[in-house]
């Protein structure tokens, strides 16, 4: 239970870091059939490249 608990609070820093970080940051997939592909990017990068959340998921 405890180390359930930990692991969402850690999501949780993370998501939070991620999308509030004032520079660009990009996860891109590793998956075989989609590799390099952005799974998720924050509103730093989207403002950096001028494009959208929509626009540039799935990129890459």
């Amino acid at each position: 239970m405890r180390r359930t608990r930990m692991s969402d609070l850690s999501n949780d820093l993370f998501a939070q870091a991620f999308a509030s970080a004032p520079i660009g940051m990009v996860l891109v997939s590793i998956d075989s059939s989609s590799a390099g592909r952005f799974v998720e990017v924050n509103r730093a990068f989207c403002r950096m490249v001028g494009r959208s959340e929509e626009e540039l998921l799935g990129m890459g």
